[in-house]
């Protein structure tokens, strides 16, 4: 009992989010109907403060880079060629931390980006990263980020909040699509230690609710065409087969075996999220 409510003291209390030097790396894929494809990373970090009405805010910069390949018949497009870009300010946008919310600035009006007040049953509200009305706080576990313990929210349709770090799928990404891009969160990093809240191969997380997870579960090839092979160092479970907003696409039953290869050949290209039963995630690309 007395772990219990410790446990429920840490992650009740605010915590600096900003403090030692936050990056977040995102992952973007986007379908289109043309042969070009279009995958692009990047990442967001803090640089340079700005005193707004006596409010200390921070300045958010991006910098990344655009993968482009020719999908399609001979002759290539000598256009569909790849390019990196910033470090450079991110629409004017700032940050700062209130208590257990992070708020926005991206002109005159201060909004909230994030408020991690929540409890199991909470609707998540609209606003700059929800469009939705019917997302909801499912379970709550926690994350080990530096020496402190971040709560995580799981919402419906798979997706997740971190407390301080913004959602499974970015920062200022929406948690639902309403384009024909499909975003992940790759990779946090604080006080330049690396966390990973989706892909474990990547980097890596302590959870205080999960067991360890296996480095060795790989999925290849990636991008995948007509299937893609699962393997594990132990025996498989279930898992199921997630779209860019989160539905499930393809449930895959499988039970005591190592490895098993997985149809894929009906499924639009596109960016997907193949989650397994005990939480574990990895991304999948489909190119036909």
């Amino acid at each position: 009992m007395l772990t219990l409510l410790m446990f429920q003291s840490i992650l009740g209390n605010s915590q600096e989010y900003f403090e030692v030097d936050p990056h977040w790396a995102v992952e973007a894929f986007c379908v289109n109907n043309g042969p070009c494809r279009n995958r692009t990373t990047y990442t967001y970090f803090l640089e340079g403060d700005s005193l707004i009405d006596g409010l200390l805010w921070h300045r958010v910069q991006k910098q990344g880079r655009v993968e482009l390949w020719w999908d399609g018949p001979p002759p290539a497009d000598p256009d569909c060629v790849g390019y990196e870009f910033g470090p450079a300010p991110y629409q004017g946008i700032l940050l700062r931390q209130e208590g257990r919310t992070i708020r926005l600035r991206a002109g005159a009006t201060p909004r909230t980006l994030y408020d991690f007040d929540l409890e199991v049953g909470d609707t998540i509200p609209t606003g700059w990263v929800n469009f939705e009305h019917n997302l909801t706080v499912q379970t709550v576990d926690s994350i080990f980020i530096g020496s402190t313990l971040r709560a995580r929210y799981w919402l419906n349709d798979f997706l997740y909040l971190i407390e301080g770090v913004g959602s499974s799928r970015g920062l200022f990404e929406t948690l639902t699509s309403w384009d024909e891009c499909g975003y992940g969160l790759n990779c946090f990093s604080f006080d330049g230690i690396d966390y990973q809240p989706i892909v474990a191969d990547i980097c890596d997380i302590s959870t205080a609710t999960e067991q360890p997870r296996s480095s060795l579960l790989t999925i290849g090839p990636n991008p995948a065409t007509e299937w893609v092979q699962v393997q594990n160092d132990v025996p498989l479970g279930p898992f199921e087969i997630l779209d860019s907003s989160g539905r499930p696409v393809l449930d895959v039953k499988v039970n005591g075996v190592n490895t098993i290869r997985v149809d894929i050949s009906q499924l639009p290209n596109g960016s997907y999220t193949v989650l397994f039963s005990d939480h574990t995630i990895r991304r999948l690309v489909v190119l036909h």
